[in-house]
């Protein structure tokens, strides 16, 4: 189910349309239009059932009478055949009408959100990341961004970062308030001492650092020895301490062992 919605959603901002034909007000124009159609879509789908049915429950019945029997009922017979071709033409157009409503909305929707996201970023309420992005997608095309993102903040916000991302944040924390950044000495040192004392807010960074801090210290020494931006720090020194958690020996474990902060 959830596939499907997001699905509709993709499919709402890739569609085709013509600009200017998506305002709100056409938009529930023609959504009031597919409702009425609908119901009588359904009406004209079981007048027509209905009317194959007693065609059928005719011609059953002539099928087992002798053929000059048969002539009294041709009557009811032809009656029932126009009825039900009657029924199945008004089944016809009213399916079509419905079509046409369906592609006309899907068009006017598909211009709508977009100039609604348009007008989201125009308005520069909210900084623009990956959060505020689907707040105000979410409720699209169905209600405009400002509706859509004042009810998706009353949610609660459950998406943590992953590890890796919780690691970088961490490392960048850390760095940045480490009072030199061209010994590593003193570097190490600091993440050592500051490590055990990361907020909740840094997710699983702070047992895998303190689990792994040999490769931390590592992997500092390692990138304060070549020359870099004190910018690019924090980005080289994640780098460098994945590589290093991905190839490991049998020697950096018993010294990972030896240095972990737990």
């Amino acid at each position: 189910m959830k596939t499907s919605h997001f699905r509709s959603i993709a499919d709402t901002f890739c569609h085709p349309a013509a600009l200017g034909i998506g305002t709100s007000q056409q938009v529930r124009k023609l959504r009031r239009e597919q409702s009425v159609f609908a119901k009588l879509g359904r009406d004209a789908y079981l007048l027509s059932c209905q009317a194959g049915e007693r065609l059928l429950i005719v011609k059953q019945a002539l099928a087992n009478l002798p053929d000059e029997e048969k002539k009294s009922f041709s009557a009811e017979l032809q009656a029932r055949e126009e009825g039900a071709k009657a029924a199945n033409l008004h089944y016809e157009d009213v399916s079509k009408h419905q079509e046409d409503l369906r592609k006309q909305l899907e068009e006017a929707e598909g211009d709508y959100a977009r100039k609604e996201i348009l007008h989201f970023v125009q308005s520069k309420r909210y900084e623009i990341n990956s959060r505020t992005l689907a707040n105000a997608f979410a409720g699209l095309p169905f209600m405009g961004w400002r509706q859509s993102m004042r009810r998706c903040m009353k949610r609660s916000y459950i998406i943590q970062d992953s590890t890796c991302i919780s690691i970088f944040k961490a490392i960048r924390y850390l760095s940045e308030r480490c009072p030199t950044k061209s010994n590593s000495k003193l570097m190490a040192s600091h993440f050592r001492k500051n490590i055990p004392f990361l907020s909740a807010r840094f997710g699983q960074a702070k047992p895998e650092l303190a689990k792994n801090f040999y490769f931390m210290r590592k992997a500092i020494v390692e990138v304060c020895a070549t020359k870099i931006e004190r910018g690019a720090l924090p980005y080289r020194i994640t780098a460098r301490y994945m590589k290093l958690m991905e190839c490991q020996s049998a020697l950096d474990v018993l010294l990972k062992e030896q240095e972990s902060l737990v």
